[in-house]
Formats: structure tokens, sequence, C-alpha cells
């Protein structure tokens, strides 16, 4: 029965636009490794931060305009392949596998929310690196809107897991905690590390290699480190935070 409500919802996301064909493949992927491991525990903690996600995504914009509307395979297993990876280590680190899962998306919900919250709602953001106001949609750039949504978005879905796994409160701080610092170190590469573009066409600083139907310029940054690298660091960091403490 999971496996076929996995296959309806990664449907249901394409059909609406929300994931791309390949997206939706790699959803059912994902989903089926984490469906059989953790059962409808796990699907409902991977569905919470999806459905979030989404929702906040979707959100009226401000002042800025998204590039793509659709969650592509390379986002999906960006944000669910290490959550993934933590199911199939259940057989042999039980509990502990179970931390690392939910900590993994705790850490991209809270990515997620402070980079669709901070955008919205916290103004023009302050650019780490360059020690400065940068620009809205940028990496490496925090507001006090956006860090305060990665915290409660890290909480969240941490609840989420903490309460249907049934688990002891001091994990439901640790995951919280390691959700949260994993946001922060997407922010720190994000503003010294990751590869920065621009566009051809507009001149407009972007993380994509296609802006304005033209590849973009490279500019600074490590080559081909983008953003779909950070944010699998930024699970991975909440995962190593979980391995230590828990």
């Amino acid at each position: 029965m999971e496996f076929i409500l996995v296959i309806f919802i990664a449907l249901a996301a394409q059909r609406v636009r929300a994931l791309s064909l390949f997206g939706a493949l790699s959803a059912t992927g994902v989903g089926f490794i984490i469906a059989y491991f953790f059962s409808w525990e796990g699907l409902i903690v991977l569905g919470v931060f999806f459905v979030s996600s989404t929702v906040l995504g979707r959100l009226p914009a401000r002042t800025f305009t998204r590039e793509k509307e659709q969650r592509t395979a390379g986002q999906v297993l960006a944000n669910g392949g290490v959550a993934a990876g933590s199911a199939l280590l259940y057989p042999w680190l039980g509990d502990l596998a179970i931390f690392m899962f939910i900590a993994s998306l705790a850490a991209a919900a809270s990515d997620t929310w402070a980079t669709e919250l901070g955008r919205r709602f916290g103004g023009r953001p302050y650019h780490l690196r360059k020690r400065s106001i940068g620009e809205n949609g940028l990496s490496g750039a925090v507001s006090i809107v956006g860090t305060y949504a990665a915290l409660v978005g890290s909480f969240f879905v941490s609840f989420v897991g903490w309460y249907v796994f049934s688990l002891d409160a001091w994990s439901l701080v640790i995951m919280t905690i390691a959700g949260f610092v994993g946001s922060i170190i997407d922010t720190v590469i994000g503003a010294y590390v990751q590869e920065e573009r621009k566009c051809r066409v507009c001149q407009q600083k972007t993380e994509s290699l296609v802006h304005c139907r033209k590849h973009t310029t490279f500019v600074r940054g490590v080559r081909f480190l983008g953003n779909n690298s950070v944010n699998t660091l930024c699970t991975l960091s909440a995962v190593i935070v979980v391995w230590i403490f828990a």
C-alpha cells in the first residue's frame, strides 16, 4: 500500500508541475526506499517536508522571479538522497539511522524555509562574503526572517519525525539543532565556495547554467559546485551532527 501511495503522489506532483518527469521518477525511487525501511512513519516525515516546501515555493513572489518552477531529479536527490541513504543503513544502525533520516530532512526543510520565506518577507539580505546588503535569491546571504524560518523549519520536521517514531525528548533537540546547523553550513558554503555565474543577456548573477535561454558565464567559486551539491552537503552535515551527538 505504501508503494502505491508513493507512485500516486509522485504522479500527482508531476501533474501539478511540482516535479519534472525525471524529478517524479527520482522521488518515486527515494519514496520506495524510505517506505521499505521506515513504512508509513518515514513517508509522513518525507511528505511533510515535500508538501511544506512546495507550498512555500508557490507563495506569491515579491521582487524576484523563479528560474524553475518544477523540482528536477537533481533537486530531489539533493534534498532526499541522504535521507534515502540513511534509510538503507537502518538494518545496521537501528535508531541512529532514524535520527539521521529525520535530521537530513530537517536540514532540507530548514534551508528551503529560510530561502522561500526570507526571499518574500525578509527584505534585502546580508551577504556573508561581501559583507554588504546583497541581492534576493543568491546563496550565501542571510536575513532575520530567513534565520528564524530556518530554525522553525528544522523544528517542524524534527517534531513530526519525533512524534511519529515515538522518540525521546533529547533526540528532538539534537535533530532540530542538526537541521539548523546544516542550513547554516549551506549558507556559508554558498557564500564562499559555491559556483557563481552571470547571464550573458541580462547580466544578472545566477546559480543556473542557463539563463534567458543562453549558457551563463562562470564568475567565481568552485566549478560545478552548484546549488544541488551544496544542498547535499547541507543534509549530510546534519547527519554528521547527529552521528556525533546522538
